[in-house]
């Protein structure tokens, strides 16, 4: 008789050997890589500190906003804005300071007309005391005028060195926020102006 499973001929006891439990052969364990710990070398402090190669760039910050705040701040393009700026307002004080001799222009053009012996010598001082009157007038209002300007550019040099300042990971915003009070009394005065009654 032959075994239906395998169709070898079963013996004389009835048992296919196909049947039969077989003998469990352990699991064959495949070798293991040993894992090598990481060797730890002890170096002396001294030792531990390595200095940037030349040339590699630190970043300011490790937060990429003001990393980003200060690079802007301490480009040359923002160091020439500041320059530029500065030379504007000592450009502006100097020409408020230049004396404009209106009596000047006010004789000369009498003289072209030949009418000025003609006017009286007390006529003559009262002209000459409007005419200061008015130049020390529009050199204070020329200078109120150039507060908030002056405080921008004092802002602006402010946020240039705080910007080039490495020694800290945060940002000083002084610079930034004489800046931004300057703009907003500069704004309001002049929504005043327009709405000032004429």
């Amino acid at each position: 008789m032959f075994c239906t499973k395998c169709g070898k001929e079963v013996p004389e006891n009835g048992e296919c050997p196909c049947e039969q439990p077989q003998p469990q052969q352990p699991p064959q364990q495949q070798p293991q890589p040993q894992q090598q710990q990481p060797q730890q070398v002890l170096q002396q402090p001294w030792q531990q500190y390595q200095p940037a190669p030349s040339g590699f760039n630190r970043p300011f910050s490790s937060t990429p906003a003001i990393n980003a705040l200060k690079q802007a701040g301490s480009s040359p393009l923002f160091a020439a804005a500041a320059v530029l700026y500065s030379l504007l307002l000592i450009f502006s004080l100097v020409q408020i300071f230049i004396p404009t001799n209106i009596m000047q222009q006010v004789t000369s053009i009498f003289n072209e007309a030949g009418l000025y012996d003609e006017i009286p010598s007390e006529a003559r001082n009262m002209m000459n005391t409007i005419t200061g009157g008015i130049s020390a007038g529009t050199i204070i209002v020329n200078l109120i005028a150039l507060i908030t300007p002056i405080l921008i550019g004092i802002g602006m040099w402010i946020h240039f060195a705080a910007s080039r300042d490495k020694s800290h990971d945060g940002m000083r915003t002084g610079g930034l926020t004489m800046i931004k009070v300057s703009v907003i009394i500069e704004l309001v005065f002049k929504i005043f102006l327009i709405f000032l009654p004429k």
